[in-house]
């Protein structure tokens, strides 16, 4: 999902409300535009939850996040497993728009309006050359991503962490 939202010709925006947690807020960071709602009732979260269950970030978290973030901002999310705000993610560069008013959908249905009218071949291209040099890291990453997950289920530490203590 993740590379077909990457060499998709169009642009892929996403529209957070509530939690988006573990792989829906990577799922989330490798759109071209996020847009999060900020407003009572629909206010987004985001939180790398993955350090929690014992796994490690996949879905290209490793990827996006330090490149949105920061590397060192990056590796905190992940290693607290700390639950940010929409403002909070705005501040740290994971979103690019708050919804103030309600659902974050309707602004993105408007962003994606917007940019129906403008050429879809430009749109095309200007998305494949954004995308050319980061295309095969991201898939690298991904790679590295899934080989750290296959251990870490082995590992048992994924059931370790989510069987009750007694």
């Amino acid at each position: 999902m993740v590379l077909a939202i990457a060499r998709s010709p169009v642009p892929v925006i996403a529209a957070i409300d509530g939690p988006a947690a573990g792989a829906g807020m990577n799922l989330a960071l490798a759109c071209d535009v996020r847009i999060a709602s900020a407003s009572e009732g629909f206010e987004a979260s985001f939180v790398q939850s993955f350090a929690l269950i014992g796994l490690s970030p996949d879905w290209g978290g490793t990827y996006h996040l330090p490149i949105l973030a920061g590397p060192g901002k990056a590796a905190d999310l992940i290693f607290s497993a700390e639950k940010i705000s929409a403002r909070r993610a705005l501040e740290l560069g994971l979103v690019d728009f708050l919804a103030e008013d309600g659902s974050a959908l309707p602004h993105a249905l408007r962003r994606a309006l917007l940019y129906s009218e403008r050429s879809a071949v430009a749109l095309a291209a200007a998305k494949k050359n954004l995308n050319a040099e980061r295309l095969p890291r991201l898939e690298q990453a991904l790679a590295r991503e899934s080989e750290a997950q296959l251990e870490l289920f082995q590992s048992g530490e994924l059931s370790r962490r989510l069987t009750p203590k007694r």
